[in-house]
């Protein structure tokens, strides 16, 4: 579990906090539209109303255990100039910033923004799952909380066939694709396709079933 900041609530914003939320992260999310705040509240850690652009709210909030902030205010390019480098001051390791232009992006990159996101280019549940494990290789939502996600194959499960592991059964999701090392696809694979070392899965399933896929990683 990961701690992550969310500055602005704003479409992209709590797409964002929410599925961080579903991952099994803590967010806190600030955003200056007393509206906002309490829509979302809900649905994160913590929710405050708060203007970014009085650096003191970033001091006050005591953030020591944030390595991750997400500045999801693309029109405002003064606030995200104000917010990255602040954060930057107070140890924030990683700072993300969405950009509604190319030329924002530019300017953001310069005062030492980490990545920009183009909203139309990445969306917030796309962003929450590449934030939440180094495994995955790439995500695609296919509708609601289902979706596909390619991920590196457990180390547990190498040397095994789709048989063996039984993952509809025990998991609920399905291998719908195996990349090989070598870049050969096997798609829909069949039941006695055993898993090698180096694999790429394709999976179809929900947050839940990338959750169960990491933790399975992550014993390794």
């Amino acid at each position: 579990m990961k701690e992550y900041l969310v500055i602005g609530a704003g479409r992209f914003g709590r797409s964002l906090a929410e599925n961080l939320m579903k991952l099994g992260h803590e967010v806190i999310i600030i955003d200056n539209r007393e509206e906002s705040i309490n829509r979302i509240a809900p649905y994160v850690t913590h929710a405050i109303c708060a203007d970014i652009k009085n650096i003191e709210v970033f001091h006050e909030l005591g953030l020591a255990n944030i390595q991750t902030a997400i500045i999801a205010i693309g029109s405002d390019l003064e606030a995200s100039i104000l917010a990255t480098i602040t954060l930057k001051e107070i140890g924030v390791k990683t700072i993300i910033g969405k950009a509604s232009t190319d030329y924002y992006a530019k300017v953001l990159k310069k005062v030492g923004i980490d990545k920009v996101i183009i909203p139309e280019k990445e969306s917030g549940r796309k962003l929450a799952y590449n934030l939440s494990s180094k495994n995955l290789v790439d995500y695609f939502n296919i509708v609601d909380d289902y979706s596909i996600f390619e991920v590196t194959a457990p180390k547990v499960w190498v040397g095994k066939n789709i048989i063996q592991l039984d993952i509809r059964a025990k998991h609920g999701f399905n291998i719908v694709g195996i990349i090989r090392e070598s870049g050969e696809f096997l798609g829909n694979p069949e039941p006695h396709s055993v898993i090698q070392d180096g694999d790429m899965l394709v999976i179809l399933g929900t947050s839940k079933d990338f959750i169960t896929v990491e933790k399975l990683i992550n014993k390794e």
